[in-house]
């Protein structure tokens, strides 16, 4: 069994020991490891760890231009690479950011962008945590 703390209750539910919230859905995690997809969540694990920190920076960078078209794609990209691996904060605050790019001040586009910065810290120590372990298991 993974991790306990990525395999807890639904992504924001604070554990009943009073563990943290977890950042990456247990659920999705499950069904990408099923019979014959062994490797399919240390793939998508990987790419998100690899790909993923250069398009928060290029967001944040984005976001600091206010170049919202920019904005807009990035998050639109990140919303589905969250998804997929079953970081659902970070997934939501990316289409929360969609939504807003063309309307929110400069300021919100700047907060948002942290936000989806901060959900991906989160998500990228449970990932590399649950890397680790599934490369320890037989």
């Amino acid at each position: 069994m993974h991790n306990a703390k990525v395999l807890g209750g639904a992504p924001g539910e604070q554990a009943t020991d009073g563990a943290p919230t977890v950042a990456l859905d247990a659920g999705v995690l499950r069904s990408l490891s099923a019979p014959g997809n062994a490797d399919l969540t240390v793939r998508l694990l990987s790419l998100f760890l690899s790909d993923t920190p250069g398009r928060v920076a290029e967001l944040l960078r984005a976001a600091d231009l206010e170049h919202r078209d920019t904005v807009c794609r990035i998050a639109h990209y990140l919303h589905g690479s969250a998804a997929c691996v079953g970081a659902n904060e970070m997934a939501g605050r990316c289409g929360e950011l969609e939504k807003q790019s063309g309307c929110a001040s400069h300021g919100d586009l700047r907060l948002l962008a942290t936000a989806i910065a901060n959900a991906f810290s989160h998500a990228e120590a449970e990932a590399r945590d649950w890397l680790a372990q599934a490369r320890t298991e037989p």
